[in-house]
């Protein structure tokens, strides 16, 4: 199973196939399927782009645009707003809001870019966890696209692997299901290559 953010949020499944001895990709829409806020949070950010673009879908959040759109939102609410910094507002103005927001997360130099990308990251590993169960992806989730790879310490521990296993009565089961950070850069132009050397 793979899950990639960037631009937008691509999945695919990959499956075994001992006949070709080889996986196959199977491709998929499902970064287009509904949001599913899990806390009261989401639930208030899910109303926040609800009211922006009606339907709502996990790409919505789970992309470069989906940051921006986070970081509106907590910086709209009257208690958080007062703290995003003045350098961060008028970074976001200039700059690419979603880079914007990372950059200050990771530097831990804004309070509530930290809170969107942890809120970010919470969602995602979310999502990955669900996928991990409808596929019982025993070889695991991968996590690739853009955004990932600038994550990489909140990937390997905290919110993501939080959400990834909170799953209920099936957390004993989803929490020995890995889940890996794909860094390669050219992963798309690799798996063009394997395709192309198909045809």
């Amino acid at each position: 199973m793979v899950a990639g953010a960037g631009t937008g949020l691509g999945e695919a499944f990959l499956v075994w196939s001992p006949g070709e001895n080889r996986y196959q990709v199977i491709p998929s829409e499902g970064g287009h399927v509904d949001f599913t806020p899990r806390t009261a949070l989401e639930m208030g950010l899910f109303h926040y782009m609800s009211g922006r673009y009606g339907r709502v879908s996990f790409e919505r959040v789970l992309s470069g645009s989906g940051i921006a759109d986070i970081f509106d939102f907590l910086s709209n609410e009257p208690a958080l707003g007062p703290l995003v910094k003045k350098e961060t507002r008028a970074a976001v103005v200039t700059e690419d809001p979603a880079a914007v927001v990372t950059r200050a997360a990771m530097e831990g130099s804004d309070p509530i870019c930290v809170m969107a990308i942890n809120l970010f990251v919470s969602v995602l590993g979310g999502l990955a966890g669900n996928l991990a169960l409808t596929m019982l992806a025993s070889g695991g989730v991968f996590i690739a696209g853009g955004i990932a790879p600038r994550l990489a310490p909140l990937l390997q521990s905290g919110p993501f692997r939080v959400s990834f296993e909170a799953k209920g009565r099936m957390a004993a089961l989803v929490e020995k299901l890995p889940a890996f950070l794909v860094t390669n850069p050219d992963l798309g132009l690799l798996g063009a290559v394997v395709q192309a050397s198909r045809l």
